[in-house]
């Protein structure tokens, strides 16, 4: 598997277990810019558009009380890191660096297993432990690999917190934020390197 390279956190965002804490470093909140991404219960904003989408079935968490499996979505300020597509669809464009999706591709849900939070080959560990990221059903046709618990992943705190395509608006996610595929297209190819994603109650 040949990943690119993840973009790293905006300036001003660390890497901590929300990739970029609830609030900025020392608690305080940063103010979200037009070319960053706010998703919340009542729908997305990015580049003054509103866009309809959906999120964890388990609802909104602070983000110290994420925990792997609840379905929940974390309330927190994060990062886009890059995005994933299986090889035959089309290129998102914009910023952030882009990986094929391969028949061998999981991404590491299993808090006892090594590779959490991160893609492993699904072939390596007898398919356990694992979501399969190619898929048979739309939802990973365009993946954005956010930087929720990403940089040092603290087993049990949230794994495969994606932007993703949606199934329908009554459908919610896992805990992922969903959107419609060309809604998604339309922010990934206007994205920035100082773009963030909010994720609000």
């Amino acid at each position: 598997m040949i990943r690119a390279r993840p973009l790293p956190p905006p300036r001003g965002l660390s890497g901590g277990v929300a990739g970029g804490p609830p609030a900025g470093p020392g608690g305080w909140i940063p103010a979200a810019r037009a070319t960053d991404l706010v998703i919340s219960p009542r729908g997305a904003r990015f580049l003054g558009r509103r866009f309809p989408c959906v999120l964890g079935r388990g609802g909104c968490v602070p983000g110290a009380a994420k925990a792997e499996g609840d379905g929940a979505t974390p309330l927190c300020v994060t990062y886009a890191r890059q995005v994933w597509r299986p090889a035959s669809r089309p290129p998102a464009g914009g910023a952030l660096p882009e990986t094929a999706i391969g028949p061998d591709l999981g991404w590491g849900d299993d808090p006892a297993l090594g590779g959490y939070n991160g893609p492993v080959r699904l072939s390596a560990r007898g398919g356990r432990g694992a979501e399969r990221m190619l898929r048979p059903d739309r939802l990973y046709r365009l993946v954005v690999e956010t930087g929720w618990n990403a940089d040092a992943p603290v087993p049990g705190r949230g794994s495969a917190i994606f932007l993703h395509v949606r199934k329908g608006l009554l459908s919610p996610t896992a805990g992922c934020a969903a959107f419609a595929e060309g809604d998604l297209r339309w922010i990934l190819a206007r994205w920035t390197r100082r773009s963030r994603i909010f994720f609000r109650p």
